[in-house]
């Protein structure tokens, strides 16, 4: 008897925890299953880019992340892109990214977070400041935001 093949958002779902656990090797496979059922997955891309990111290939990551937002231009993709931008010092290209995240348009706290993280790394101080107060208006409690 033939097995049935997992679905995508199961596969996405072990996908995300398996990142959120650190194993890089399982998210990776389970996004390329995605990838192979599904080529538009958006949200496939941007954890191989997660994934890429996390590991030091920080061109990979960028690129796959594009590839994500070609797809599906959500806010926290543009945000981990400025992050992975602010890693190569390509100040434009972060400034370029967080256009499409305005600070009075993002209410996850941790969106907000990464943001002004770019910023602060490319030297935009002032700017990242309204993305780190946003961030704890938001989450008051995460020490992470401090």
């Amino acid at each position: 008897m033939k097995s049935q093949p997992i679905l995508i958002n199961e596969l996405h779902q072990i996908a995300q925890t398996s990142l959120n656990q650190g194993d890089y090797v399982k998210s990776h496979a389970m996004c390329v299953q995605i990838i192979e059922q599904q080529p538009k997955h958006a949200d496939a891309y941007f954890l191989l880019g997660i994934i890429n990111s996390e590991i030091g290939q920080i061109n990979k990551a960028i690129q796959l992340i594009e590839k994500a937002i070609s797809f599906k231009p959500l806010g926290e993709y543009f945000a981990h892109l400025a992050k992975c931008y602010s890693l190569v010092g390509n100040m434009s290209a972060v400034l370029a990214a967080i256009k499409h995240v305005p600070v009075e348009q993002v209410n996850q706290g941790l969106t907000l977070d990464t943001i002004g993280v770019a910023l602060s790394r490319v030297g935009d101080h002032q700017k990242a400041l309204c993305y780190f107060e946003k961030a704890l208006s938001q989450q008051k409690n995460n020490p992470a935001y401090f």
